[in-house]
Formats: structure tokens, sequence, C-alpha cells
């Protein structure tokens, strides 16, 4: 997303993950336009909607597709393989100390501490973060191919499991 947006003029901008946060950054923002999460929430403050509204995308989307092809349209867009949400159980308690580790481990990788651990790598990225809700520790992982995707993933989840047993 962030390539699109800066190839199209813009300035991307991540929050942490949830309604909440994100609300949050665009009501603190004038220049905001777009906001949306791979959970499938989408906000359009640029049309005077600072919320996610699905009907709005979905009716914003039919007006795409009423004027273009939307399949030439998404032509140039790449399409990352993303791994879906994976749970460890993990105690309220040990959270903390697990985030820590992680940074630890992958110290000498780029990594952001905005909403949990991500972690760069040449390929993609992982993100470690614990739940607010639920005693657990969730991981997300995108990348440029397949064949990366699994080899963070095999990685992370490995790594996860070595740090909570």
């Amino acid at each position: 997303m962030a390539e699109k947006v800066e190839e199209y003029g813009g300035e991307p901008v991540e929050s942490r993950v949830g309604h909440t946060f994100i609300s949050e950054e665009i009501h603190a923002r004038d220049d905001a336009v777009f906001a949306g999460e791979l959970s499938g929430h989408f906000y359009f403050p640029v049309y005077g909607f600072p919320w996610d509204d699905g009907l709005l995308a979905g009716a914003l989307m039919a007006k795409i597709a009423d004027r273009q092809d939307l399949v030439k349209r998404l032509e140039g867009f790449p399409d990352y393989p993303v791994s879906p949400e994976i749970n460890f159980e993990c105690s309220h308690e040990r959270k903390d100390d697990i985030m820590e580790a992680i940074s630890r481990e992958f110290s000498d990788h780029d990594i952001s501490t905005m909403d949990g651990v991500k972690i760069s790598f040449d390929s993609g990225w992982a993100l470690v973060r614990p739940s607010s809700t639920e005693p657990k520790i969730r991981l997300r992982c995108e990348a440029d191919t397949d064949k990366a995707l699994q080899k963070i993933r095999s990685q992370m989840e490995s790594e996860l499991q070595q740090i909570l047993d």
C-alpha cells in the first residue's frame, strides 16, 4: 500500500492496529484522505466520512467499476501474499517480556515498536503484537512472494514458540 500511496503523490502514515487508533490518527490530521486496515475497515475522510463505512466503500467501488474496467485499473497494483492472523496463547503478565525477547532476537533487523514489534525483512515483514483483549500474542506476515512469506512465517512461528515455551 505504502508504495502506491507514494507513487500517487501521497504520504503513507502507519498507526497502531485497530479502529480506535486509526480513528484517532484520522481525526488528528487535516490531510488524511483515506485509511484502511487488513481486516477490511476503510475510512474516507476526504468525503467527510472519518469513520469506517462498508456501504460507502462499496458505493465508491461500484462508481469506479462503472467508469472503467476494474481488472485493468488494478493491473499495476502488486498482490502481496499475507498470512492469516496466527495466535499464540500467552498470559497478559508475560506479554511485555515476550515483546522484549522478540525485539532482542531480531535486533539486527529494522524494527518498529509502534504496535508490538514489526520486523522488516528483505522480502517482507512480520508483526508480533499482544492482543489487548485476550491472553494471546498475534502474528501477521507479508512478503513479496509465497516462498518468501512461507520462510518468514516459518521463522517467526518457530522463534515465537521457542520464546513462549
